[in-house]
C-alpha cells in the first residue's frame, strides 16, 4: 500500500520506528518531515494526500490537537480515503469518528501484539469513514507545517521510573501551556532502537528538564542524559522533587540552581519552569537569534562547574603544542560510538545467564566467567564480535567528534586502553600516517617504532588490539599476568615509549576509577618508569569520571584526596585529580584548541 503519515514534528522518532516498521513489510511510505521552500506546502501535502491508498493517524495529544494534522486528516476522510489509527501515547482524546475504531496500540512501544494488529488493520485496508462522520475540512491553518520546519525544539524531560507520577503531572502541565513535551513513555526500554531515540530526542531538545529526586541521582540513564545534554550544550533545568540537595541533585549540576518544588507550592514552581523552558525554547528556535529573548528568565539556567581554570588549560596547550604530552586514554573516549565496558558485560552476563549478580557489570569478570566456560580464544572472538558488531556511529550534531580532535592534536605518541582502532582510523583521515603497537602472544611487539614522530604517531594499544585476538587482555587472569610479567621485568615497554614516557606530561583522558583497565594501569607504568624517573616527575593530570554515590563538596574532596594518594604512590609524582564528565572536558579542550589555533593563524 502507498501510506500517507499524519503526524506531529514532536513524535518524529516514533514514526521513524513505525515506517521503518512498515517499509519492512514492503509498504510504500511517505512521511517527508522536510517539504519544498516556498509556501507551496498545502498543495504539496494534498497531492500526497490524494496519491495514497490510506492515512496512517499516529495519534498522540500533540498531533490530535494540531491543526495541520487535523487538516490531513479531513481532506483523506473526504476522498474516501481509509483512516489507520495508530495510537502512541494513552492520555489522547481520539477524534469523534475515531473513537469507536479499532487502532494499533503502540503507547507501551513496538510489541509483537501491536505490530500485528496494525499489519492486520492494513491487510483490511482500514476504515473508510462514513460521509455523515466525516469532519469539515477546515480552512488551511495559518504558520509553517511541521514537515515545513528545520527544527522544532521540545522539553526533554529525564526522571526516574519512581517518579513517573511526578513527571506525568508536569508533562500535562507543560503541554497545557501549549509548550511541546518529550517523554520516553512510547519506547520499550532494551528494545533495538530505544538508545537511538532518545539520543535524537535529546539532540532535537531546546532545553532539559530533570525530574530530581534520590531515584533519580542513582538512575544511570539519567545520568547518561544529563552528561549528553552536557556535552551538547543544552541548557538543563533541575526540578527538586524529592529529597534534599544533599541526596537528590547530581554532581554534575552541583552549584547551579534549581526550582525546588519542594518548599514551592506547585502553581509557582510551575510558572517559574514555564518562564524558564519558554526562554530556552525561543533561544533555540530557527528564528533564536533574531527573536527577543528573556535575559531574566535564561539567567535562572545552570552553568556547567569547571574545575579547570586557564592556568591549567594553558600549561596543558603549551605542552601539547611542543609534544611534551602523553594522552592515556580509558573508556569514556568512546562515548556513545560503541558500548562501554558496562554496557557491554551487562549483555553478555545477561545472554550467558551468569550466575554472579555482584559481577554482572564487570567486563574483566564476566569475561573470565566465559573463558572459563567456553575456552580464551572463543570467549574474546564472542566478546570482540558482540562489542564491534554495529560498526562505529558518529551522530552528525555530537558537541565533537573525540578522535578528530585527538588526531589534530600534535602527539607523537598516544597510549590507549581500549580494543577499537577509531584513533587511527582518525589520524589516517588527516593524513598521518599511524603505527598500531600491540604486544601478540604469538609474535612479540607487533609496528614496533625505532623512533617516534608526528608524523607517524604511535598509537600504543595497551591491552591489545581486537585485530588480533591472542593480544587482548580482557579477562581478569589477563590484567593480573600483564602486571607481574611488568614487574618482574619479564616485559618491557619498546625503547622509544620508555626513553618519552620519563620527560612528557602525562594527561589521562576518560577513566573510571574502579574500572581494570585503570586499576592496572599505574602498577604497571610505576614498574616500567620506576628508574627512568628519578629526578624527573613531570606533571600529571588525571580526569576521571563523576563518582555518583559521591556529590557533595565534602565527599568530592575526600574521593579526590583519595585517588591523589593513591596514584601518587604507584607514580611517585605530583598528580592532579579532576573528577569531571569526559565529554565535558574534551568538549573545552576542542574549544580552546580552536582559539589558539584561530589566534596563532
Amino acid at each position: 500500500m502507498r501510506l500517507f503519515i499524519s503526524y506531529a514534528h514532536i513524535d518524529l522518532w516514533q514514526v521513524t520506528q513505525l515506517v521503518e516498521l512498515l517499509r519492512n513489510a514492503n509498504h510504500e511510505v511517505w512521511f517527508e518531515d522536510t517539504l519544498p521552500p516556498g509556501e507551496a506546502w498545502q498543495a504539496h501535502l494534498l497531492e500526497k494526500i490524494q496519491s495514497c491508498d490510506a492515512l496512517v493517524y499516529v495519534l498522540s495529544p500533540e498531533s490530535a490537537a494540531s491543526a495541520w494534522c487535523k487538516w490531513e486528516y479531513a481532506q483523506a476522510a473526504s476522498l474516501n480515503k481509509p483512516i489507520i489509527p495508530v495510537l502512541i501515547r494513552a492520555n489522547t482524546t481520539l477524534p469523534d469518528a475515531l473513537k469507536s475504531t479499532p487502532y494499533a496500540d503502540f503507547t507501551q512501544g513496538l510489541r509483537p501484539e501491536s505490530i500485528a494488529k496494525l499489519l492486520t488493520n492494513l491487510a483490511q485496508w482500514g476504515v473508510s469513514i462514513p460521509p455523515e462522520q466525516r469532519p469539515l475540512i477546515p480552512v488551511a491553518p495559518i504558520g509553517i507545517p511541521a514537515r515545513a520546519e528545520t527544527i522544532q525544539k521540545h522539553i526533554f524531560l529525564s526522571y526516574s521510573r519512581r517518579d513517573k507520577a511526578w513527571m506525568e503531572r508536569l508533562r500535562d502541565s507543560l503541554r497545557g501551556s501549549n509548550l511541546a513535551v518529550w517523554t520516553d513513555e512510547s519506547i520499550t526500554p532494551g528494545s533495538a532502537s530505544w538508545k537511538d531515540v532518545l539520543e535524537k530526542a535529546i539532540e532535537n531538545a531546546g532545553c532539559v528538564a530533570v525530574v530530581l529526586s534520590p531515584d533519580a541521582k542513582s538512575s544511570l540513564w539519567v545520568k547518561k542524559e544529563i552528561d549528553y545534554a552536557l556535552a551538547l550544550k543544552l541548557p538543563i533545568i533541575p526540578i527538586l522533587v524529592r529529597g534534599s540537595e544533599a541526596d537528590a541533585v547530581p554532581f554534575a549540576l552541583i552549584g547551579g540552581q534549581y526550582i525546588d518544588f519542594m518548599v514551592k507550592e506547585y502553581a509557582k514552581g510551575l510558572d517559574e519552569l514555564i518562564t524558564i523552558a519558554r526562554g530556552a525554547l525561543t533561544a533555540a528556535s530557527p528564528a533564536g537569534s533574531s527573536a527577543e529573548q528573556s535575559p531574566s528568565a535564561l539567567a535562572n539556567l545552570p552553568t556547567v562547574r569547571r574545575q579547570f581554570d586557564n592556568g591549567f588549560w594553558d600549561d596543558l596547550l603549551n605542552r601539547i603544542r611542543n609534544d611534551r604530552c602523553v594522552p592515556f586514554l580509558g573508556d569514556a573516549i568512546d562515548g556513545d560510538i560503541f558500548p562501554s565496558k558496562t554496557e557491554i558485560a551487562g549483555q553478555l552476563a545477561r545472554e550467558q545467564d551468569l550466575p554472579f549478580e555482584s559481577l554482572v557489570y564487570d567486563l574483566a569478570q564476566v569475561a573470565q566467567f566465559m573463558s572459563v566456560e567456553r575456552g580464551r580464544d572463543r570467549a574474546k572472538e564472542e566478546i570482540m564480535e558482540k562489542w564491534f558488531k554495529t560498526g562505529a556511529k558518529l551522530s552528525p550534531q555530537r558537541a565533537y567528534d573525540p578522535f578528530g580532535l585527538l588526531a589534530s592534536l600534535p602527539f607523537s605518541l598516544y597510549v590507549t586502553t581500549n580494543y577499537d582502532d577509531l584513533l587511527a582510523s582518525a589520524l589516517r583521515h588527516v593524513d598521518r600516517q599511524p603505527h598500531a603497537l600491540y604486544r601478540s602472544e604469538d609474535d612479540g611487539w607487533q609496528n614496533e617504532p625505532s623512533e617516534l614522530s608526528l608524523q607517524k604517531p604511535t598509537v600504543f594499544h595497551l591491552y591489545g588490539s581486537r585485530v588480533d585476538t591472542s593480544s587482548l587482555v580482557i579477562t581478569e587472569d589477563d590484567f593480573l599476568q600483564l602486571v607481574s610479567s611488568y614487574s618482574s621485568k619479564e616485559l618491557r615497554f619498546p625503547r622509544p615509549i620508555t626513553e618519552r614516557l620519563p620527560k612528557s606530561y602525562f594527561l589521562f583522558l576518560g577513566f573510571s576509577a574502579n574500572d581494570w583497565s585503570m586499576r592496572a594501569l599505574f602498577p604497571i607504568l610505576s614498574s616500567v618508569l620506576e628508574r627512568g624517573r628519578r629526578g624527573r616527575e613531570p606533571h600529571i593530570a588525571i580526569q576521571v569520571e563523576p563518582i555518583r554515590s559521591h556529590s557533595s563538596s565534602e565527599q568530592v574532596g575526600r574521593v579526590r584526596e583519595y585517588l591523589s594518594r593513591y596514584f601518587n604512590r604507584h607514580l611517585a609524582s605530583a598528580v592532579d585529580v579532576y573528577i569531571e564528565n569526559t565529554q565535558s572536558f574534551m568538549g573545552e579542550l576542542s574549544e580552546r584548541w580552536g582559539k589558539e589555533q584561530a589566534k596563532n593563524g
